[in-house]
């Protein structure tokens, strides 16, 4: 399947998922080998034995160095984005790491030139070009710097320039097993 699947991309071809079917979409992807994380489990072990990553499952070049998730504000999943994302640099996977975020019934409908157009909900594009301060085992990590764009549903955002025509950017920092804005008219979301 995964080969069928990067046939049809290499080709040209549209591809979509909702769901772990937008999960795996990214270079990076959280694999669930064990069961799910939480955002407060993950916050206080980085390297707990459910946090496992996997990468390369599709190549989708506008997606490189991209970890994507889903129903992101329902299930509170920002925290552990962000541990993902603090272990894709902290591992040396990527010299920076960008993500994005979409809830139940929102999509970025994403075309080749990079630009994605957000439906149904807000979306949430995270870039680290830093990697954590702290992250290591059974302890909370220090992650800061996190650049974030919220863009509110009818609004694009260009993955290859990573800028939003309209939306909120703020900026997120972890710290003792919690996660600060600033900058946000959202608060965290």
């Amino acid at each position: 399947m995964q080969d069928a699947l990067n046939r049809h991309i290499a080709a040209g071809k549209p591809i979509g998922g909702s769901s772990a079917g937008l999960a795996v979409l990214g270079e990076f992807s959280f694999s669930s080998m064990i069961d799910t994380i939480h955002s407060p489990e993950a916050l206080v072990d980085p390297y707990g034995n459910k946090v496992t990553l996997s990468r390369d499952f599709l190549r989708i070049p506008l997606l490189a160095a991209t970890i994507t998730d889903t129903h992101f504000v329902k299930r509170d999943r920002l925290g552990r984005l962000l541990v993902f994302m603090a272990r894709i640099l902290h591992d040396g996977w990527a010299p920076a790491v960008r993500a994005i975020a979409v809830d139940e019934n929102a999509a970025v409908l994403l075309e080749s030139d990079g630009t994605g157009n957000v439906v149904g909900g807000p979306a949430y594009f995270l870039e680290a070009s830093k990697p954590p301060e702290v992250c290591r085992r059974k302890t909370p990590p220090t992650f800061s710097g996190i650049g974030v764009h919220r863009a509110p549903p009818g609004t694009s955002f260009n993955v290859k320039s990573w800028k939003g025509e309209s939306g909120d950017d703020y900026v997120l920092n972890v710290a003792g097993g919690q996660v600060k804005a600033s900058g946000s008219e959202h608060g965290l979301y």
